[in-house]
C-alpha cells in the first residue's frame, strides 16, 4: 500500500499547489482568458486528468497486486473506472481547478507570450511537441526512477556517513 499511499501524496501536493487565490482567477481579462483557453486547447491540457489517471491507475493496481496477489482483474477495470470518472471531476467538476490554471497561465504568460506560444503550437514542429511530449515525459520519469532506483542504496550510505561525520547519527 506505499505506493498507492505515495501517490495519494503526490497528488494532493500536486493539487495543492495549483491553487491560487480565487480572486485571482477573477482578474484575467477576456482576451487573455481567450488565448489561455485556445492555448489549453492547442496543447490538450483538458485531457491531462485522464492521463493522470491512467499513470494513477497503473499504480494502484500494481500496489494492490503487491500486497493482494490474488487480486481478481476485474479490480483492474474498477481502479480505471473510478480514477477516470473522479479525474475526469478535476477539470470539468464544480470543485475543478480549470479557473486555477487560466489563473495560473496568467500569472506566468503576458497576453503577447500566449500569442507567440499559440503561433507555435500552430506550426508543424508545434503539433509534434504536443504529440511527442506525453511519451517524452513518461519516458523521462522511467529513466529517472530507474537511475534512482539503482542509485538508491549508494546514495543513502552517503548520506549515513554525512550523518555520521557531521554527528547527526550514530
Amino acid at each position: 500500500m506505499r505506493t498507492r499511499s505515495g501517490f495519494v501524496v503526490a497528488v494532493v501536493v500536486m493539487l495543492g499547489g495549483l491553487v491560487p487565490s480565487a480572486a485571482l482567477a477573477q482578474q484575467v481579462d477576456a482576451p487573455t482568458r481567450a488565448a489561455i483557453e485556445t492555448l489549453m486547447d492547442l496543447t490538450n491540457t483538458k485531457s491531462l486528468p485522464q492521463q493522470m489517471a491512467g499513470m494513477a491507475a497503473v499504480q494502484v493496481v500494481d500496489g494492490l497486486k503487491r500486497t493482494q496477489p490474488n487480486l481478481p482483474e476485474q479490480a483492474n477495470q474498477v481502479v480505471r473506472d473510478v480514477l477516470n470518472t473522479e479525474f475526469a471531476k478535476m477539470m470539468q467538476g464544480p470543485d475543478g481547478i480549470h479557473d486555477e490554471l487560466v489563473a495560473l497561465y496568467a500569472k506566468h504568460f503576458t497576453l503577447d507570450d500566449l500569442k507567440t506560444l499559440i503561433a507555435f503550437y500552430q506550426t508543424p514542429v508545434g503539433r509534434k511537441a504536443i504529440t511527442e511530449m506525453p511519451a517524452l515525459g513518461q519516458e523521462t520519469t522511467a529513466a529517472a526512477v530507474r537511475w534512482s532506483q539503482a542509485n538508491a542504496g549508494r546514495i543513502m550510505g552517503i548520506i549515513q556517513d554525512r550523518l555520521r561525520s557531521e554527528g547527526g547519527a550514530k
